[in-house]
């Protein structure tokens, strides 16, 4: 989980730094925002597994917590690595079809 994090927060930062110049500031730094806070929430969270005593890894901890514990947290940690995740895309997408337009 943690190199998938990794992957997910240093591209986040590399597209926020590109959606900040050359797409628009406010969505640059929604984006930037996003990608700093979403990993250490997500450790944040994913820390009470040792103090609820489950033994899985932080993926089904916070699957087991959204679904089978119903904690409304970790529906907000989904939802903020999901709209991190679709920033991420979004930016990408804008990037190649500038590129496109550019040749």
């Amino acid at each position: 989980m943690n190199l998938i994090i990794a992957f997910i927060t240093i591209l986040g930062l590399l597209t926020a730094v590109y959606a900040f110049f050359k797409v628009s500031k406010a969505y640059g730094t929604v984006q930037f925002v996003l990608a700093v806070v979403c990993p250490v929430i997500i450790k944040l969270f994913c820390s009470l597994k040792y103090v609820r005593a489950f033994g899985g890894t932080d993926w089904e901890f916070l699957w087991h917590s959204a679904t089978i514990d119903g904690d409304l947290w970790s529906w907000v940690v989904f939802a903020i690595l999901i709209s991190l995740v679709i920033l991420v895309l979004k930016t990408i997408f804008i990037a190649l079809k500038n590129s496109g337009e550019n040749k």
